[in-house]
C-alpha cells in the first residue's frame, strides 16, 4: 500500500484504478484478467494481480 505518496502519483493511481474498471463496463477484461500499468517518467505503476477491478483501491496500485 502507498498511503505516502512521495512521487505524487496518487491521481495517477486513481486514474488506472478508473480505467481497469471501464474495461469490465465496455466488456473488454473480466474480474482482474491481465495487469493494467502507466509509465510516468521513470516509474511504472502497474495494478495488482489478485485484486478484483472493481475491489481495487488506488493504495493498491503498485509502483516501481
Amino acid at each position: 500500500m502507498y498511503r505516502h505518496d512521495p512521487g505524487g502519483r496518487r491521481e495517477v493511481r486513481g486514474q488506472l484504478v478508473s480505467y481497469s474498471i471501464r474495461l469490465l463496463d465496455d466488456g473488454l477484461a473480466v474480474g482482474s484478467a491481465g495487469n493494467m500499468g502507466v509509465r510516468v517518467a521513470d516509474e511504472v505503476l502497474i495494478t495488482p494481480s489478485r485484486i478484483p477491478y472493481r475491489d481495487m483501491l488506488p493504495d493498491d496500485v503498485c509502483q516501481h
